[in-house]
Parts: structure tokens; C-alpha cells; sequence
């Protein structure tokens, strides 16, 4: 058992002090970006400091939403730092082990890595298997015995992530509204792309109401909110609609969907549709853009396609798959294109921006049903334990299963760890 040393009176845990410090560090690079360095040193020598104790396993979380800022003098990746003493100490203790379930979906990915990546970038199919083969492991010897502990710390990043987007850029983009450009501001966080950050709020907004994870109601309240006004910011239809889903789903299930309640959205409902157009008109810090943003789909007339509605994407989904289907048997069987947000061959301009359709063409059909066989049989799993026991935890994965689903229609995910995390839960 650990020896925990405490700070002050109180009795402050100074494993979790140090910890703190980790996931507060990265707002230095607000101050100045240059102090990524800095950010980046503290880091990889509390790190060092924790090798030993268990509560190393805790820090994973914050590279889920600062893999891409953080780097060490000489440019090296923390993340790749942080990666490489996280397999040392998961290969050294007595627990390394992979599920047995993990095997095939790793197998097809190792496979592809080596086959078809491995051709346009060496370096980068090597790292792909050894992150895809971390996760697993990261998996399988922590996030299964401690679904709790994690998310906590995967909501400490969710909001280091938000107070980052808070205090830095966001993205000034505009939406055709009656046939007129008007500029909206969208938050992004510390992500690139305002859906990616919908994606991690959803499931850290699940957590927090699923898992339970704030006994505190004040506290619990504040976070919620935070989350909301978060997502919202985001001006994320599908982030909006993918909520809408999997809380319903959640107060369907639990039967939470009284009168009270159900009264109180209908008058919120009410509130909101009157007031729709002043929204649209006024000026309002966020309400006035998330008015705006979900007035450029309403305003989509009979005139207008699927394409114009998902903001292009279907044209794009359509493009990938007529190409998929003009392939040459071989192809359509086993894959063999490089399309992925890392790189892609000279045949492809951008990724499908649909995780399935980059499956079919990366895997082929027989790889991407190996794939989402796994996926299936481990979500059937997870609600065959929840029928039978009640589980909050199994309920919980379960919804985290249904999110990447419905991301997975709307955004390419491989072959990222950060999406991939959710995928192999």
C-alpha cells in the first residue's frame, strides 16, 4: 500500500496536489505559447516523480485534450515522452495483460499499419500500432477496475480544455441564413474542430450525470451547467442532437421522465420557440449564435439538398463511396487506401468525414466487419451485464457506445487514440 504524504492542516494529499498541477499546467501556454516548454517540463517531472505509484495511471486523461500542445525543448512530444513510461510501466507490473477480445479488431489494425501505411510513412505506422496497442493495454489494466477514477480525471481535462478555449482563440466562422453570410463564433476549446470538443463534452456531461461522479450537489450543479454552456459554444448541431439522444435515453431507461420534469421542458420549449427569431436578431454573447447556427439549417428550403442541410458531407460521403464501389474486387474485400486524418494517397483530397465509410475503404468490407463485430459483441455485453445486475458503470458504457456511433457518421476517428479510447471501451 501507498505511503501518502500530506500538505497543511487539512491534510492535502500531495500525490493529488502534484496531479493538479499536471492538468492545470497547460493554461500556461494561454499566458505565452512559448511556455508549452515549461508547461511540458513540470509535466514529465511529476511524472517521473509518480512512476511508482499508482496514481500514475491517473495522468493519461489530460493528453486526451493537450496531445498536440505540448511539447519538450528540442520539440519533442510530451505525449510521446508520457506514452513510452506509461507502456514501460504497464509492460513491467504484474498486471500487463490485453483482454482476449482485443485481439482480432488489434490484429486488423496492426496489419493495416504494416501493410498499407507503413508504404506512405513508415515512422507513422509504427506509432499508430504502438498507440492503438497502448490503449488496449490502458484499458485493460486500469480503465476496468477504475471507470470512476478515470472519468474524474477525464472531467478535470474537460475543463482545463474549456478554460484553455475560454482564455485563447476560438473559430470566427459564418452560416448562410436566407441566402445571407452571418458571423458566428464558434468555441473549439483546446481542439481544432468544434465537433471534436461536442464529442468529449458529451461524454464527460454522461459521466458526471450516469457515474455520479460529483457527491456534491452544488458542486455537481456547477459542473453540469459548465458543460452545458460548453457544448452549447460549441454551435455543434450534432453535438446538440447527440446530447438530446443519450440523455433521453438515460431518463428513459431510468424512468426519470416524470411529470415534473417533462412539464418543465415543455414550458423551456415554449420559452424558446416564441423567442426564437429575437435570438436571431439580437446580439446575445452565445444564445444569439447558437439561434443563428440552428436558424442556417431551418432555413434550408425544399430547393436546397441533403448536401446543403449536413453542410456538405453527404456530397463527400457520396464521393468516397462511389469510389469505394468502383474498385476492384480485391480492394472492396480487404481495403488497402490510405485515408485517415494523419495522411492519405494523392487519390483522396480529404478524409470521407464518416468513420464507417474510412473503415470500408482503409479495412475493406471484410475488415470493417471484423471491427464492428468486435464493437457490437462488446456493447451486447455490456448490455446483457446491465440487464442483469443494474449497473450504472455497464448503463454508462453502453451510452459512450451510442455516442461514438453517432459521431462516427459525422466525423473520421482513425486512426487517433483520442477517439479510438471510446472505440475499444
Amino acid at each position: 500500500m501507498e505511503k501518502n504524504k500530506y500538505l497543511g492542516k487539512r491534510g492535502i494529499d500531495l500525490v493529488t496536489a502534484l496531479l493538479c498541477i499536471i492538468y492545470i499546467s497547460p493554461l500556461l501556454i494561454v499566458v505565452n505559447p512559448a511556455f508549452t516548454k515549461i508547461s511540458s517540463i513540470i509535466i514529465i517531472g511529476i511524472s517521473l516523480f509518480l512512476l511508482k505509484s499508482e496514481k500514475f495511471y491517473y495522468i493519461l486523461p489530460v493528453f486526451i485534450f493537450f496531445n498536440s500542445q505540448l511539447f519538450l525543448p528540442g520539440d519533442i512530444s510530451t505525449y510521446r515522452v508520457f506514452s513510452l513510461l506509461l507502456f514501460l510501466k504497464i509492460i513491467f507490473s504484474k498486471r500487463s495483460k490485453i483482454e482476449i477480445a482485443f485481439f482480432l479488431p488489434l490484429f486488423a489494425v496492426i496489419l493495416y499499419c504494416v501493410s498499407v501505411i507503413a508504404f506512405y510513412d513508415f515512422k507513422q505506422s509504427l506509432l499508430v500500432i504502438f498507440d492503438l496497442t497502448l490503449i488496449v493495454l490502458y484499458i485493460s489494466v486500469f480503465i476496468r477496475n477504475n471507470i470512476s477514477t478515470f472519468f474524474s480525471y477525464y472531467n478535470f481535462g474537460v475543463v482545463i480544455s474549456c478554460l484553455y478555449g475560454y482564455f485563447g482563440l476560438n473559430l470566427e466562422t459564418f452560416v448562410m441564413i436566407e441566402d445571407q453570410m452571418v458571423q458566428v463564433t464558434r468555441f473549439v476549446g483546446s481542439f481544432p474542430d468544434p465537433n471534436y470538443l461536442g464529442l468529449f463534452l458529451n461524454i464527460a456531461i454522461l459521466s458526471v450525470v450516469v457515474l455520479d461522479l460529483v457527491k456534491n450537489k452544488t458542486l455537481k450543479i456547477t459542473l453540469i451547467i459548465f458543460l452545458y454552456a460548453s457544448l452549447l459554444s460549441t454551435l455543434s448541431i450534432t453535438g446538440y442532437l447527440c446530447n438530446v439522444l443519450i440523455i433521453s435515453a438515460y431518463f428513459i431507461v431510468h424512468k426519470k421522465n416524470n411529470l415534473k420534469n417533462i412539464a418543465i421542458l415543455i414550458v423551456l420549449g415554449f420559452f424558446l420557440s416564441l423567442n426564437f427569431k429575437f435570438f436571431v436578431n439580437a446580439d446575445y454573447p452565445v444564445i444569439s449564435d447558437v439561434a443563428k447556427r440552428i436558424n442556417s439549417k431551418l432555413s434550408v428550403d425544399s430547393k436546397s439538398d441533403l448536401s446543403t442541410f449536413t453542410t456538405e458531407r453527404s456530397s463527400i460521403w457520396n464521393e468516397h463511396l462511389e469510389y469505394f464501389a468502383q474498385q476492384p474486387i480485391l480492394k472492396i474485400l480487404f481495403g488497402g487506401n490510405y485515408v485517415t486524418d494523419f495522411g492519405r494517397e494523392a487519390s483522396f483530397s480529404h478524409v470521407s468525414h464518416q468513420s464507417f465509410i474510412d473503415m470500408l475503404l482503409n479495412f475493406g468490407l471484410i475488415g470493417t466487419l471484423v471491427l464492428l463485430f468486435f464493437f457490437l459483441r462488446l456493447t451486447l455485453n455490456y448490455l446483457k451485464n446491465y440487464m442483469k445486475t443494474n449497473s450504472k458503470e455497464f448503463l454508462f458504457l453502453i451510452l459512450v457506445k451510442v455516442t461514438w456511433v453517432f459521431y462516427a457518421f459525422g466525423l473520421s476517428m482513425f486512426p487517433s487514440w483520442t477517439f479510438s479510447i471510446f472505440f475499444f471501451l
